[in-house]
């Protein structure tokens, strides 16, 4: 193995470390006791035991970083019977306490509190987040809604970092009466309850609103607009890597290997933007994990991981399966637009280092079909291009899309750094430069 895989594995074991406080899961060499398998079912199809905890390691493959349950049937642990090709090192192993099915909500609960300590409106002033009692009665509002794991911080940082950042900061405040952030829990709650949340700020308010979202951010904001928008005339939003189609990442024969992805995502991402960038895209896998170890130990059941997955409302709601029927739900929306949108989609391929992952990842497909059930075609990393797109049934005019087509640069977290971006934004809202 390369030192800089060695180097890189030492940056993502202590980001887990960080990351595992609070979750219910110990470095394996913290633990005192002696953790087992889950015991096989008998012949009337119970378990004779219930361990009241598992052991969950990370391995580095050729094709990066997987995580594998006790009796994990995906990937055996390196040894004689194993191929070189597939098992090279474990790179961290946690002892994680199994949750009772009453508890599983509560520990959802207790992650989003965690990833998104603050919720409400707070407004963005001199290029800060302060607090706010509410939207302003009236004139000109921009609203801001983060994806999944991450929070209005996470999200402003990401316009921060780009070269034009700042600047398309201070024209938005400029140009707007009140720039304002929504945070809300993207785990224990579904987006329309998020949407039904953020009508209830604006509950008296006659602004008119535009929206910048990211990622799931996308799904409600339309639901605020198309179901439940009172305020003055149209709304008009860009919204930035939406799986307004879902996303192949919350689909159930995709999720084990998903969670895969998401940890090498945020190794990938720790190595290019820095630790606070990546550190929700650590939590989220490891409180996931606890989630189906405490399910099943037998993770590769198609039929548990619905199950899993109906536990979780905010990945359940952009699952991009057929039966998804909140996303079908929007995609007939209406046949008078309620909205006028823009959206912003990339194609992510790059052989560049720190992310060489990717292209070792799709290169088993053959040998574990994993990365095949993860996105069947182009994607951001994150989110499948052909779902970002999805409004109302039909494609949008090629003037209200900014498709950076095929790209080795813009990925999931790397759309708000190009100038392209905001200048796109800009234009769809009129906002303009500064004198």
């Amino acid at each position: 193995m390369s030192s800089n895989a060695s180097k890189r594995d030492v940056e993502v074991r202590a980001a887990l470390e960080r990351a595992s406080r609070g979750l219910g899961a110990r470095a394996a060499g913290a633990s005192r006791r002696v953790v087992r398998p889950a015991a096989p079912l008998s012949a009337r199809g119970t378990r004779r035991t219930s361990p009241s905890r598992v052991r969950l390691s990370l391995v580095r493959t050729t094709a990066g970083l997987r995580w594998r349950l006790p009796d994990d049937v995906r990937e055996a642990p390196a040894g004689p019977r194993t191929s070189p090709r597939l098992a090279l090192k474990t790179v961290a192993e946690y002892d994680i306490d199994v949750l009772r099915p009453n508890e599983i909500r509560d520990f959802l609960a207790k992650i989003d509190a965690r990833l998104t300590p603050r919720r409400g409106l707070r407004r963005l002033q001199r290029g800060r987040l302060v607090p706010v009692d509410g939207p302003p009665p009236r004139g000109r509002c921009l609203v801001f809604v983060h994806g999944t794991f991450v929070g209005s911080e996470w999200l402003l940082d990401n316009v921060r970092g780009g070269p034009q950042g700042r600047t398309f900061l201070a024209r938005l405040e400029r140009h707007y009466d009140a720039v304002l952030c929504f945070d809300h829990p993207t785990l224990s709650l579904s987006p329309f309850l998020n949407a039904f949340e953020l009508e209830s700020h604006f509950a008296g308010s006659k602004a008119a609103v535009d929206v910048i979202a990211h990622s799931r951010g996308g799904l409600v904001t339309r639901w605020w607009f198309e179901a439940l928008r009172r305020g003055a005339g149209r709304g008009r939003a860009v919204l930035v890597g939406s799986p307004l189609g879902g996303t192949s990442l919350a689909s159930p024969g995709a999720l084990r290997a998903g969670l895969d992805l998401l940890t090498n995502f945020a190794g990938a991402l720790q190595a290019v933007a820095g630790a606070a960038a990546a550190a929700p895209f650590f939590v989220a896998p490891l409180a996931l994990l606890r989630v189906l170890a405490s399910i099943t130990s037998v993770g590769a059941h198609t039929p548990l991981l619905d199950a899993v997955l109906a536990l979780v409302p905010g990945l359940a709601a952009q699952s991009r399966t057929p039966d998804n029927t909140e996303v079908e739900f929007l995609r007939r929306a209406g046949t008078t637009p309620r909205a006028a949108y823009a959206v912003v989609q990339s194609n992510f391929e790059s052989p560049a280092v720190g992310w060489e992952f990717w292209k070792a990842f799709r290169a088993i497909a053959l040998a574990d079909r994993t990365a095949d059930q993860v996105f069947p075609g182009p994607n951001d990393l994150v989110v499948d291009t052909a779902s970002m797109a999805e409004v109302y049934g039909r494609p949008l005019p090629r003037a209200r899309v900014l498709d950076f087509g095929t790209s080795p640069v813009v990925h999931h977290a790397a759309y708000f750094a190009q100038p392209e971006t905001l200048d796109f934004i800009a234009a769809a809202f009129g906002v303009p430069s500064l004198q």
